[in-house]
Parts: C-alpha cells; structure tokens; sequence
C-alpha cells in the first residue's frame, strides 16, 4: 500500500488538507496528515515527523498563498529534497510565490509536475483528487519496479558468482584428478621383483622300528621359484578427433530508414495537412478549412507569450523545460486557446469540425483532450474531445480549467 504525506499550512490549506486525506484513504492510500496547529510547533523538527517523512512514498505539499511562508513547511520540503523523496505540488487558486533567490528544495517542488485545485470556486475538486490519487499509484509502481530491477541484477551477479564458483570448483576437481591419475601411471611403470622366502627343510620323523636313530632323507627338496618379472604396458590413449565445425550463414542485413522527421513552424506560418471541408451551405467555392496536423507545442505557445498575447498555463514548468518543447501545451483553460488561436491566425475548431478531422485521421486526438468549439450559448460550459481513445471521448467541463491532459489544436480557412 503506498503512503504519503501531505505538508501544508493550516491557515490556508486544513480543509482541503483533511478532505484530501479522506479521499485518499477511501483510495487504498496510507496518509499522514499532522494536525498540529501551526502556533504550536516550536522546537526541533519532531522524531514523528522525520519517521513519517521517511516511510512515505510521496510527500504532497498543498500550495496556498502564503504556504511557503511556514519554516515547519519548508523543512518538510527540505527533508523530502535532501532524501530524493518524490514531490506532488497542489496548486490551490491562491498561491503566489515570487523571490529573487530560491532555495534549491523550492525550486525543486515548483519545477515538479503538479496539480490544479479549484478550492475556492469549489469546483472540479473531487477530480483533482482523483489525478493526486493515479499520480501517487503511478508513482508507487515505479518505485517498486525499480526495486524489482533491482534484485533481479542482484540475483544475477550473485548467480554468475555462483556459476564462477562452480567451474572453478570443477577445473580444481579436474585438476586434481589430473594428478592423482599420473601418481597412479608412474607407481604401475616401475617393475616390481619377487623375493622368495627361505627353502623350508622337512624335520626328521622318527619311524616305529626298532633300529636305533635311523637318518631320514628329505623325500624333496624345494627348488626357489625363478625371479618373476612384472612389465606394465599402458593402454595407448585414444585421441579424440573433432567433429567438422557448423558453418553458419549470416542473415540478410536490415536496413532501418528512420521516419521523417517533424519539423515545427511557429504559428502562424504552421501549414496544416489534414483538411476539414465546411464550407458555408450557399457558396460552392467556399475555402476549405483546415486543421492542423498536431496540438500546439510548448515551443509554440511560449513565443505567444513572450508577445504578451496569451497568458502562461497555470503549471509553466513545461513550457520553459526545452526537453518539452515538442509536447503539446497543457494547463490552459479554453480562453487560453482560444485566444491563441486567434493570435496564429485561425481559431479552435467546432466540434464537428474536429469529429470531421478525426474520422479522417484516427491519431486525431490520440494523446490528450483537446478544447474545442464554443462556449458562447453557455458560458459556464466548454466541450473537450480525444482523451486517447478510438471513439473519442467527449467532455463537458468548466471553461477556466486547466488539467495535464487537456491541450488544442487550431484551425483555419485557406486553400486545400
């Protein structure tokens, strides 16, 4: 079961604190929450607080706006910098942070891939949880893969000190076997005399007469065997002959043509290759109207901003992290696109103008959600549609939104 620990400021943070830790739980998510106030904590950084920091798998820091404010805060955050433990930031709608020089753990817990909580509006708060709860399974997973990997390499070296082992176990055997062998073959090559014992003499028998002390002749005398001479000739030694060797044929080589390469061009020169045609039911030489081929990319969005005409995603650590700049921009609310879509020169798409585009590519919304269409008839309500799925899901959701999974693509008239 993973656990995690959630570091927060009581004055701004302890209801969503407490909910977030209801949540998780009802989750199968061990959760330690400290719910001593604030005023209280004086001192050295409490034995409670280290063993519990070091048991988690995940320390998630509810952001609000004066958060950082808190030295009991900041040293939570430290201790998870300095002891690699994964951060989860949660950025509540008040939290502002500016200075001029960062504290490496700050830095650290602001560039980590966070969440968006709308807690004042109360609005979409039971998703967000739910995006903390995958984050800290995801993360959980990872943790205990890399452990697996782990023993599995142990295991392996261990095995392969083994098999060493093993075969030199069995090269000594071999070797003493060797040895014990040719002992052997020398001891049999020396020629061994036989020495025969003394010749014995028959005693003599006195016979039943009555001739006194008669001389009894010996009827034989044993003759000493001949010296036997014992030759060991050993066993010729076969000599194995090797069987020929297997010629092998090397198959054909492959030759890989890597694929095309991508090639990005900031709006609003963007060309697009997928085309929509919807042209206005009364002109039959209507332009066509197209949309484009990929999600608008960090590296895109970024020279928007660097305009001043959009403004930043709620989370902006993507945008400025150049190992993203071909990702799809994330953390914009449909204003956000909208408004960038008219700064590249084109505007989102409709809905069926984006079903239309999907039906003739099926990677149409294959990685993320996409804003599309308007608002305008309700405007407490934006549609997305994608979401990685063959039949593209389709979202109802809150025009000020921003979520990691919810990006765009724009459109525009212009000839096929």
């Amino acid at each position: 079961m993973p656990q995690v620990f959630i570091s927060y400021k009581r004055d701004c943070s302890a209801m969503l604190s407490r909910l977030m830790r209801d949540r998780l739980k009802a989750k199968g998510i061990k959760v330690f929450l400290d719910v001593v106030e604030d005023s209280k904590k004086v001192g050295t950084f409490p034995e409670n607080l280290v063993k519990a920091l070091k048991e988690s798998d995940v320390v998630i820091c509810l952001l609000g706006d004066s958060t950082l404010d808190a030295p009991w805060v900041n040293a939570e955050i430290k201790f998870a910098y300095e002891n690699n433990i994964p951060m989860l930031p949660v950025f509540q709608e008040s939290f502002q942070y500016s200075a001029s020089d960062i504290p490496p753990h700050i830095h650290k817990l602001l560039t980590s891939e966070g969440i968006q909580v709308f807690d004042k509006k109360n609005e979409y708060v039971e998703q967000a949880i739910d995006n903390v709860a995958k984050r800290v399974h995801r993360s959980f997973g990872n943790s205990n893969k890399i452990l697996s990997i782990i023993i599995a390499i142990a295991v392996f070296v261990f095995g392969i000190a083994g098999i060493v082992g093993i075969i030199g176990m069995a090269q000594k055997a071999q070797t003493d076997a060797t040895e014990t062998a040719a002992a052997l073959l020398a001891e049999s090559s020396s020629t061994p005399t036989y020495t025969p014992s003394e010749t014995p003499t028959a005693s003599p028998t006195r016979q039943p007469t009555n001739t006194p002390h008669p001389t009894v002749t010996p009827k034989d005398t044993n003759t000493p065997s001949p010296t036997v001479t014992s030759t060991f000739t050993p066993t010729p030694t076969s000599t194995p002959t090797r069987a020929p060797s297997a010629t092998f044929t090397d198959a054909p080589t492959a030759t890989y043509t890597p694929a095309p390469t991508l090639t990005f061009t900031l709006m609003p020169t963007l060309t697009p290759s997928i085309q929509v045609i919807v042209p206005p039911p009364t002109e039959t030489d209507a332009p066509v109207f197209l949309v484009d081929p990929f999600e608008v990319t960090n590296k895109q969005y970024r020279v928007c901003v660097k305009a001043q005409k959009c403004s930043p995603p709620s989370n902006q650590r993507r945008l400025y992290d150049l190992s993203f700049d071909t990702e799809p921009v994330v953390y914009v609310s449909w204003r956000m696109a909208s408004d960038y879509c008219i700064y590249s020169g084109g505007r989102l798409p409709t809905e069926d103008e984006w079903i239309t585009a999907s039906r003739h590519n099926r990677g149409l919304g294959g990685r993320i959600s996409e804003w599309v269409g308007s608002h305008d008839e309700n405007p407490e309500i934006a549609i997305t549609r994608g979401n990685g799925r063959d039949t593209p899901e389709r979202m109802e959701l809150n025009p000020q939104i921003t979520s990691d999974v919810i990006g765009f693509r724009c459109g525009r008239y212009g000839s096929p």
